[in-house]
Order: structure tokens, then sequence, then C-alpha cells
């Protein structure tokens, strides 16, 4: 039996991308996407917005560094990663990452004025 860990998220980036290379050569590009949910309380529409922290490697982190910035729409395919670390008061903190497969450009391209 096998199980699959894939996640789709579609929504805005909430800041321009962060690159880097690490010192062992690889390329490695952080974002953060907002996605946002909807609902009606009392009449009123709520929103819910959640935020992802998202990472990818290699020629994808190129990629996404170079045509993506804040503000950006996109539809983004992946697995979960959780993990473990230290802050610096030395307390024991858990993350979960969005490792990035493959992604789409939602935003259309800008018409050019004439």
């Amino acid at each position: 039996m096998q199980i699959n860990n894939q996640v789709t998220l579609i929504g805005r980036l909430g800041k321009d991308p962060s690159y880097m290379t690490t010192q062992q050569g690889n390329d490695l590009t952080r974002l953060s996407l907002a996605t946002s949910s909807y609902r009606i309380v009392e009449g009123e529409r709520k929103e819910n917005t959640q935020w992802h922290r998202c990472i990818a490697w290699g020629p994808l982190a190129l990629t996404l560094h170079q045509y993506l910035k804040k503000g950006s729409r996109v539809a983004i395919h992946g697995e979960l990663r959780y993990g473990k670390f230290t802050d610096k008061e030395g307390i024991e903190r858990s993350s979960t990452d969005i490792v990035i497969n493959s992604f789409t450009f939602l935003d259309q391209k800008q018409k050019q004025a004439a």
C-alpha cells in the first residue's frame, strides 16, 4: 500500500521570496503563502487567512525567486514536512513546511500601456 503526501495550495505571496545558496551549493527559496477562506457569521462575511511556509530547492528555487514577488498569485504543489528545532532562547519548537515540487503562475500578464 502506497501513501502519498501531497498538498496543493492556491494563494498570494505575503512578501518577496527569499533566495540563498546553501554551504553545500544548493539553491533554496523560501516563501510565505497566504490562503483565505470565507464564511458568513451573523449575516457578515468573515475572512480566515492562513499562512504557509514554503520552500523550493534547485532550479525550481531559482525560477520562483526570479518570477514571483509580493502579491503574486500562484498554485503550489508539494509535500508536508514536519521538523523540530531549538530557538535562540533554548525552547524546542516545531515547524511545518511545504516542500514545493511544482507550481503554476496564476497572475495574468499585465497589459503594457501603448
